[in-house]
């Protein structure tokens, strides 16, 4: 399918498109258009049917809407049928599991291939005992591999978001970019396994961007096994991940280079206000002006001000920790923004650093840091 507007319905035990009773289909590919497929009972929306097993399904363009039949995926296999490679690259696509069976992936005891997600706008819902993305009820999936696009997983009932349905078994689990939010349903995990089930290891790489999964209730694992018996394989998040875990939520998102202030508060293991924005949202730079804070920073405040017998104000700072790899300055202007009638200082590293600004009477001052 290259184009236009498909609409395929499939009868009891007929896929929308894709395989007959008993009957195997050829390659699936759908690259344009606007295609809306539900499946039968016992067969997937786009890809087998009972006991059916289809080639290769491939999504690269096009909006898909696919709605798998009882027992059976919304994309890929029907009830106890032997699947393809699953390979989403492109398009918006919306594929939900008739109950037992996977968003993509597998039906009720049915095998599926690799399924890879690289691109595009993907949400998968399983039915009841189905992953949302993964296998079936007593199914097995092959690998499953993200490595971009906008993906959100949900499964049912005993299924993870991720990974296995109730009773099934998987292989392994990467995500190495892209945006993912997988949520399990009640005994499942967000990416990995589902109620007694049994999956592969689970990888989350350096390539992406945002993955937050969820456990559904009477689960323990945001990524791993679901409840009950099985087991999962390793999980391994790479360094430099911010890694977190709220409750039954674990978000894991990419860290952005650190810059000015930020950069040399991590050099430091300097955590707090160091690390922060302003509130004009200018990063990396402390606001002061005549003993007034105008940004963030007030408690403490990180830059005071002071008069000498001179009349020559007086900045002071917290010692600065380490200065190798970075410049630091106070800079003064005429408003709050940074412009008007503008003069840089060196910072004195003891925290205390004179500057002379005679005669002004309305002045902001920053405390700006840079890498060399």
């Amino acid at each position: 399918i290259t184009g236009g507007d498909v609409t395929a319905r499939g009868s009891r035990e007929g896929a929308g498109i894709g395989g007959g009773h008993k009957s195997p289909c050829g390659d699936i590919t759908i690259s344009g258009g606007t295609v809306n497929a539900t499946g039968g009972d016992y067969a997937a929306a786009i890809g087998a049917s009972a006991i059916s097993s289809p080639g290769v399904i491939t999504i690269s363009d096009g909006t898909v809407i696919a709605t798998g039949g009882f027992q059976a995926a919304g994309i890929g296999g029907g009830f106890d049928s032997p699947c393809g490679d699953i390979t989403v690259s492109g398009g918006d696509v919306t594929a939900t599991g008739g109950q037992a069976g996977a968003g993509i992936g597998g039906g009720a005891a049915s095998t599926n291939g690799v399924i890879t997600i690289s691109d595009g706008a993907v949400i998968a819902t399983g039915g009841q005992g189905g992953a949302g993305i993964g296998s079936g009820y007593g199914g097995t999936s092959g690998d499953i591999t993200v490595s971009g696009g906008d993906v959100t997983a949900t499964g049912d009932r005993y299924g993870a978001g991720i990974g296995g349905g109730v009773y099934s078994t998987n292989s392994t689990i990467t995500i190495s970019g892209g945006t993912v939010v997988a949520e399990g349903g009640q005994y499942g995990a967000g990416i990995g396994g589902g109620a007694n089930s049994v999956c592969g290891a689970i990888a989350i790489e350096e390539g992406v961007t945002r993955v937050v999964a969820t456990h559904g209730t009477d689960a323990l694992n945001a990524i791993g096994k679901g409840a009950g018996s099985g087991s999962c394989g390793a999980v391994t998040v790479a360094e430099g991940l911010l890694d977190v875990t709220e409750g039954a939520t674990r978000t894991i998102t990419k860290v952005a280079a650190l810059t000015g202030f930020a950069a040399w508060a991590a050099d430091n293991g300097i955590t707090g206000a160091w690390n922060a924005t302003d509130a004009l949202g200018i990063p990396n730079v402390f606001r002061y002006a005549f003993g007034k804070p105008t940004g963030a920073f007030t408690d403490p405040p990180l830059l005071g001000i002071s008069f000498d017998a001179s009349g020559k104000a007086v900045i002071t700072t917290p010692p600065v920790l380490n200065t190798n790899g970075y410049t630091f300055a106070v800079s003064a202007s005429d408003n709050l923004d940074g412009t008007g009638n503008t003069a840089t200082y060196p910072l004195d590293a003891s925290g205390e650093t004179t500057i002379d600004e005679t005669g002004k009477t309305s002045r902001f001052f920053r405390l700006r840091a840079e890498a060399e």
